[in-house]
């Protein structure tokens, strides 16, 4: 019997996962990876900003996730701020800009 939980037991295949036009990739594929990169992904798009993500990667090893945008998003900017409430409110650990974060995840 497979065991669904072992660190790098593929739980969901996921091959061109696209949501709100946002590229989403997982490292180990665990669907609550998924969940959290869609949540983050509908946020975004809701505010607007979607748009300017041009991809999300979970790196299940390191349990941080990538966001990668476009190249008119400083830091500090009205996009960048949108784009950082959305991981706030639904990635637990997040890299956006250079900067790693953790977010407001009960």
């Amino acid at each position: 019997m497979k065991d669904w939980f072992e660190e790098k037991t593929h739980q969901v295949e996921q091959y061109g996962i696209t949501a709100f036009g946002i590229p989403l990739t997982s490292r180990y594929h665990k669907a609550d990876e998924i969940i959290s990169m869609l949540q983050f992904a509908q946020s975004v798009a809701r505010r607007g900003v979607a748009h300017y993500v041009t991809g999300v990667d979970y790196d299940s090893k390191a349990t941080i996730c990538g966001i990668e945008t476009a190249d008119t998003v400083s830091l500090g900017d009205p996009v960048h701020q949108q784009i950082h409430a959305a991981a706030m409110a639904t990635l637990s650990q997040f890299m956006l800009l250079g900067d790693t974060e953790i977010g407001n995840l009960e």
